[in-house]
């Protein structure tokens, strides 16, 4: 017997109660952080779209002006 433990520790309702509620709190801690994480991702996404699409505009617009420079060029 060493330092009081015969075979290992001894768990007592109270302890297993209070390991549960520990797990409980972690889990849903962890199941916050992870929806956090998951709306920041959204929003990172969302913005990229959107940074792409003013870009694909952008270029659009300038071949555009590009042909309608050429076509009077031409002309």
């Amino acid at each position: 017997m060493l330092n009081g433990l015969a075979y290992g520790p001894q768990i007592t309702p109270t302890s297993r109660t209070a390991n549960m509620a520990r797990s409980s709190f972690a889990k849903s801690r962890a199941e916050e952080i992870f929806t956090q994480a998951l709306k920041a991702d959204k929003k990172f996404v969302a913005n990229k779209e959107k940074a792409t699409q003013v870009k694909l505009d952008k270029m659009s617009k300038l071949k555009a002006l590009r042909l309608a420079k050429e076509a009077s060029d031409c002309a």
